[in-house]
Order: structure tokens, then C-alpha cells, then sequence
């Protein structure tokens, strides 16, 4: 079970719990304002992958069984406009090009192919150079 909790800056930002390994691959987790847990993965829970995710604010980035790859932890991952949830990336951002494909998982490959375009769509995901971390990848 995987679920995202909408509370702002309080506690948890994702909990796995009861499965397989479980991948947590580019997303981005926002702590504001105050920090807490970004991922948690429940003690006995095989490892999950956290991979090429960015951390945003000051909370702890993982806790429990995880095998951890390519994250970015920062207060200011140069978004876009973060007051506005707009998380893709401007230039100098030190998550741009910092992550790498994962490879398959279970017969599934985890690279990143589509990401979101608002209100309720998706688009191929381009890769510019190296592969971002994050939910969107950097058009220069």
C-alpha cells in the first residue's frame, strides 16, 4: 500500500507498508513549511527503491528499509514556482542532470517515460543531456 497524505508540513509524505519492493522513483516531496518524514517504509517491509527523487525543505528523507539512489535533499531546489506547486525546474538547478536511469524492477522498467501537463494530461518525457531528478525533466 502506498498513500500520499495532503497534510502540509506534518508528519508523513508517503508511506509503504506490505509490499514488494517498492520503488519511489522521481518524485518530488515538499516538506513545507515545517519538516517531517518524506518516505517511510515500515520496519519488516522488504526495501523499497528511493531513487532519483528531490527532497524539499528540512525534513528527514528516509526512514526504514530502503536501498536510496540519486535524490537530491534541499531548501531550495529552484522550482519553478514551489508556492504555486509548479515543481519542474529552472536553470541552475542542482537537480537538473544529477539522476540516472534504475534499470528494471521485477520485469518493469523504472525510467521515467511520461510526466504531467495540467490539468489532467501527460506528455512524452524528453531527456535533455542526463536524466533529472524530480517529477519533470528541464527544457532549457
Amino acid at each position: 500500500m502506498a498513500r500520499w497524505t495532503t497534510a502540509r508540513g506534518c508528519g508523513l509524505g508517503l508511506l509503504i507498508a506490505g509490499m514488494l519492493t517498492t520503488p519511489t522513483l522521481g518524485g518530488v516531496l515538499d516538506d513545507r513549511p515545517a519538516g517531517g518524514t518524506f518516505v517511510f517504509v515500515n520496519p519488516g517491509t522488504p526495501a523499497a527503491l528511493v531513487a532519483n527523487n528531490i527532497f524539499a525543505g528540512s525534513g528527514t528523507p528516509v526512514v526504514g528499509p530502503a536501498t536510496i539512489s540519486h535524490n537530491i535533499a534541499t531548501d531550495d531546489p529552484l522550482f519553478v514556482n514551489r508556492k504555486q506547486l509548479d515543481y519542474r525546474l529552472r536553470a541552475g538547478s542542482p537537480a537538473a542532470d544529477a539522476c540516472t536511469a534504475t534499470g528494471m524492477r521485477r520485469g518493469f522498467d523504472l525510467t521515467p517515460s511520461a510526466q504531467y501537463v495540467a490539468p489532467a494530461g501527460e506528455e512524452r518525457r524528453p531527456v535533455v543531456r542526463a536524466l533529472d531528478c524530480g517529477a519533470f525533466e528541464r527544457r532549457p
